[in-house]
């Protein structure tokens, strides 16, 4: 299913300092790639620490894939001097593939890819290379065209991580995915983009052992070094280690060479720094990656006093859950974000962790429900806000659209912002979304239209401010669509429903008036499913008639599906969630190990829909593995599910 908001909405910058409320970015946000050929792969985002943002990506304008890099100012205006269609990073005639970007801490951005310049013709070998922009759009003194070369060893190197070595320089680690066993390397380069002294030409083996090395991740340390931390196999099992160099290309005193190891059977997400020369690493149980955890290593390689060996409990609740980010919650501790299957269906979850390891007492148990809807939710991005709160952007999975919420450190939605998050207006069967903090204590988002264009908008602490009237909410189901507006400074506004598809003209729906808050909620039963709608409403403005921004909505088909068991595990009878396409007969069974009929029962009479359905057993089931059928005209589904008692 898919939905269009368009919200008529303005942003307004509310800082401790007091300063002026910045000029208004569009509500569809800022187009940040203007030729019809922008489709970008690869999108990334980071902030340039006064407001503005830099967005890097790779496309394929002139038919290869070259990395472009675009700068907008926290007006929402591109920044003097950078093209419409963006900044060209490297054109080289072969294929660079954007990976990873960062504030170079100075006044600009470090860019790094993958680039094939040095395959043969149609080859797949790549090199890393790095870039530095500055925010006026001209390349940093001594950086060549195209980039610098953080290694060009005869074998391929792939998935580069980088961040700034706080001078201007950059840190940038890879694995080479082409060999059996795929190693972790690190280079240093410096400000002026060579090779820092005493770092090989081809980087340092930060990880060579048997077994697999991969998914390298990088934050410094109080000194200049950094830490790098990987997922590894060496013993046979997937397992977190972490390594601290120094910024002359050491080993720290106190580091074994090969790394340290985290936790055993545990995979590694994210490294984050600890504020105190230490750094937060977060991993998940192997080999389900069901239970994440939290640990915290010092600069001496030693476990944080007070820190349990296997590294802190962040989620141990049931069922699976998936895309662990983290970012620093600006006092210390960690704030952690994930999408979670506990329930049916998917949510977005966020926990803020202390220093001490405990879960900071504001915040519920296995984390703070970000999401609370019938959707899918999935991929949190995270940005702190530097109060201990969080700015989170993340996608509808069964349709794509940008989502964006603000929640404080006392794990509450921050004041103006809405339970479910605000849907970016134009961010309609978007993609691609990263977040990234503004340096003001907002945040900036940018996604990937259907279209192919990119575009970026700023939200700030205080929440989208509505004008006259905007748009609250839409969703959609078959046979049903509900939408909620708001109207500023009114309280008792009375406004007029109105419809329209691509072909019909508008037609009256209903009148409604606004509840003492200003909301105004419709619900409208008479939509066809498979049929995209547009949505208004007409209220007076004075002497005028006035209208709100258009929203599109397209009521999703009818559609036969089985999610199982929730929660799986179970430890009672078993609740089973599925969707039905229209009201034939279906029939829902469990089945157990042995292939036998434990039950049957006709759901069909539910109707078309999404359903949950408690299966009386008369009795408690064992403990088991079982399988649950789903059954309707000829269409069938099975799905495994397991009773623990």
């Amino acid at each position: 299913m898919s939905r269009r908001f368009i919200a008529c909405l303005s942003f307004f910058l509310a800082v401790s300092t007091g300063s002026p409320a910045v000029a208004a970015w569009p509500p569809e946000g800022v187009s940040l790639c203007t030729i019809g050929v922008c489709v970008p792969s690869g999108l990334r985002i980071c902030s340039d620490g006064v407001g503005g943002a830099f967005v890097a990506w790779a496309d394929q304008r002139d038919s290869n894939y070259d990395v472009y890099l675009q700068h907008v100012l926290a007006t929402g205006e591109i920044a003097p001097g950078w093209p419409a269609t963006g900044f060209p990073v490297c054109t080289d005639p072969a294929n660079q593939f954007i990976a990873t970007i960062a504030a170079d801490e100075s006044d600009g951005v470090l860019i790094a890819w993958e680039d094939r310049r040095n395959s043969v013709p149609g080859g797949t070998l790549s090199d890393i290379y790095v870039q530095r922009v500055r925010s006026d759009g001209t390349l940093a003194g001594g950086w060549p065209v195209n980039g610098a070369v953080a290694s060009q060893a005869p074998i391929s190197q792939a998935f580069p991580f980088l961040i700034s070595d706080g001078n201007g320089g950059a840190y940038v680690t890879w694995d080479e995915p082409q060999t059996f066993t795929r190693d972790i390397h690190l280079q240093h380069l410096t400000a002026a983009g060579a090779v820092a002294p005493g770092w090989p030409t081809d980087g340092l083996p930060v990880c060579v052992l048997p077994g697999t090395q991969v998914e390298a991740r990088l934050t410094l340390d109080e000194g200049g070094g950094v830490f790098v931390a990987w997922n590894d196999s060496r013993d046979g099992t997937l397992a977190a280690y972490v390594q601290r160099v120094l910024q002359d290309g050491n080993i720290a005193p106190g580091w074994p060479l090969n790394g340290t190891l985290v936790s055993p059977a545990q995979g590694m997400f994210a490294l984050e720094p600890d504020a105190a020369g230490g750094a937060y690493i977060a991993s998940a149980g192997v080999p389900l990656l069901d239970d994440f955890y939290l640990h915290r290593f010092t600069g001496s390689a030693t476990i944080a006093p007070g820190w349990p060996a296997g590294g802190a409990l962040v989620c141990f609740a049931p069922n699976d859950r998936a895309g662990l980010v983290m970012a620093p919650d600006g006092a210390g501790g960690a704030l952690l974000a994930w999408y979670d299957y506990r329930d049916y269906p998917d949510e977005i979850f966020l926990l803020r962790m202390q220093p001490n390891g405990s879960r900071h007492p504001a915040w519920p148990e296995n984390g703070l429900r970000v999401t609370d809807n019938e959707e899918f939710d999935a991929g949190p991005f995270l940005a702190a806000d530097g109060q201990g709160g969080a700015y989170l952007t993340w996608d509808r999975f069964a349709d794509p659209r940008v989502m964006v919420q603000h929640i404080t450190g006392t794990a509450g939605v921050a004041p103006g912002w809405p339970a479910g998050g605000y849907q970016i207006p134009s961010a309609v069967t978007a993609t691609g979304e990263r977040i990234t903090e503004d340096g003001l204590g907002g945040a900036i988002v940018t996604w990937q239209q259907v279209d192919g264009s990119i575009r970026a908008l700023r939200v700030t602490p205080d929440s989208p401010t509505a004008v006259l009237v905007s748009l609250v909410s839409a969703e959609a189901q078959p046979g049903l669509v509900r939408l909620a507006w708001h109207a500023a400074d009114g309280a008792s506004l009375l406004a007029t429903v109105e419809r329209r598809t691509e072909s019909s003209e508008w037609q009256r729906l209903g009148d409604l008036r606004a509840d003492g808050t200003g909301r105004l909620t419709y619900e409208d039963r008479t939509v066809a499913a498979g049929t995209r709608y547009v949505y208004r409403l007409a209220y007076r403005d004075g002497a005028d008639i006035a209208y709100t921004a258009e929203t599109w909505v397209d009521v999703p088909s009818l559609r036969f599906a089985l999610r199982g068991l929730t929660p799986n595990p179970s430890s009672s009878d078993p609740v089973v969630a599925f969707s039905l396409a229209s009201g034939e007969r279906a029939t829902l069974e469990l089945y157990d190990l042995g292939g036998r009929l434990v039950l049957s029962r006709e759901v069909g009479g539910l109707g078309p829909g999404v359903h949950s359905v408690r299966l009386d057993t008369g009795g408690r089931l064992p403990s088991g593995v079982y399988t649950i059928r789903l059954r309707q005209g000829t269409a069938v589904a099975t799905v495994r599910a397991a009773i623990i008692r």
